[in-house]
């Protein structure tokens, strides 16, 4: 029988591998905390201009159909300029705000298909930021045929 002497014991720490846990500990917080920090200032980045549509989908009954919806946006960004809102690969502008660094606005969409939209910042024409109006449907189109006779 082997006999277990106090020193041996599992609950024994010795002041060496103490010193190691209380010199590693306090890194161990840093290092997570640097690492919690660094993901709320990217968060914080993504946040600095965005576009939020609602609803962002339409549906229509059928495949094809032009399906009709009031669609409520609201933008903002980190500075104030002169911004636009545009369907994608259109030089029309939809609505504008001057002198604005937030805005909403109700957009009565009519469309078959799914649209993109653009908030530009007239002043110095760059892309702020771009968001999609999906249309789906309840029921795809038919694709066999229809015959509207009989033998019998």
């Amino acid at each position: 029988m082997v006999k277990v002497l106090p020193h041996q014991s599992a609950m024994y720490f010795s002041p060496m591998k103490n010193y190691k846990m209380i010199f590693y500990f306090p890194i161990l917080i840093l290092a997570f905390s640097c690492l919690l920090f660094s993901k709320n200032t990217a968060a914080d980045e993504i946040k600095e201009h965005s576009i939020i549509l609602t609803p962002n989908r339409c549906i229509a009954l059928h495949q094809g159909q032009i399906c009709y919806q009031t669609i409520n946006i609201n933008w903002s960004t980190n500075r104030i300029s002169d911004y636009c809102l545009y369907r994608k690969n259109t030089e029309q502008a939809i609505y504008c705000w001057n002198s604005s660094q937030q805005g909403q606005w109700h957009y009565e969409f009519a469309s078959s298909s799914t649209e993109t939209l653009q908030l530009i910042d007239t002043k110095e024409n760059i892309l702020i930021d771009e968001t999609t109006i999906e249309v789906a449907w309840v029921y795809k189109a038919n694709t066999r045929r229809k015959t509207h006779w009989r033998v019998f």
